[in-house]
């Protein structure tokens, strides 16, 4: 090894000291165990939690903080690609449940869970082939159990928003409707057989216990500019326009206000 400078300390490679500190902690560890790794955490870390081991909303609350980026980044996350197929590296030993998240979901804090589970050994590489809803099934099967007819016109585009409380919790039977956004619009849905409701508006629907709703009637296409209406019994809470760009549009998150 050539030293360019010294930095003044020893280096490992000749430091019997620190071979020996480590070799005793590594067979402290391994025979006293838990008791072991809560002595040095203490040493080292100053930190004493009643338990080592996260609740699972411990857990979520931490991945839920972590950017994009930094998911792609650790050793248990990955993408799936177009056959189905996903591959996680450099495991470590213990039991796994997979979880897939649809990047159009996931501004509203939707998951797309599966019943993938699996038991991993130290360094061993997974390559599996998933089925996982998509997006759109995930729409489609709340219309479906809401008892709303599906549209299948060409160009028809669904829509699925979220509304949540002061507190972050969804919140249950929030009237959200979609009006036209435009005069040319205006003027091509006045021979539509739908019957216009009031103010304007084309469909209106309510959110769900978990602040979900879905607009599945298909009476807008990818192109229209519309306005969306969110209000409660107190009355109108926003209203914003938007342009559906896909044949599955996410609406904002509307968080609503805390009132006096």
């Amino acid at each position: 090894m050539k030293i360019i400078k010294s930095g003044g300390h020893r280096l490992f490679e000749h430091d019997t000291e620190t071979a020996s500190t480590v070799s005793n902690m590594l067979f402290d560890l391994e025979k006293n165990g838990m008791d072991a790794v809560r002595k040095y955490s203490r040493q080292f870390d100053q930190w004493d939690p009643p338990s080592f081991r996260l609740r699972d909303e411990e857990v979520k609350g931490a991945i839920s903080k972590v950017s994009e980026q930094g998911l792609e980044d650790t050793d248990y996350s990955g993408r799936v690609d177009a056959k189905g197929e996903v591959t996680l590296n450099r495991l470590l030993p213990g039991p796994y449940n997979l979880i897939v998240i649809d990047t159009l979901l996931e501004p509203l804090g939707i998951v797309l869970r599966n019943t993938l589970t699996f038991e991993a050994v130290r360094d061993s590489t997974l390559r599996e082939t998933v089925e996982v809803s998509t997006a759109q099934d995930y729409v489609a099967d709340r219309c479906r159990h809401d008892g709303i007819a599906l549209s299948k016109r060409p160009g028809a585009v669904w829509m699925i928003g979220r509304v949540i409380g002061p507190n972050g919790a969804g919140m249950d039977q929030i009237r959200a409707s979609v009006s036209e956004g435009s005069s040319t619009q205006r003027a091509r849905n006045e021979s539509s057989p739908f019957a216009l409701i009031e103010d304007q508006e084309i469909t209106s629907t309510r959110t769900g216990t978990d602040g979900i709703y879905e607009l599945c009637q298909g009476r807008f296409v990818v192109g229209d500019s519309v306005i969306v209406t969110i209000r409660d019994r107190e009355g109108v809470i926003t209203t914003f326009p938007f342009a559906l760009k896909d044949s599955l549009t996410v609406l904002p998150m509307t968080r609503v206000p805390k009132r006096p």
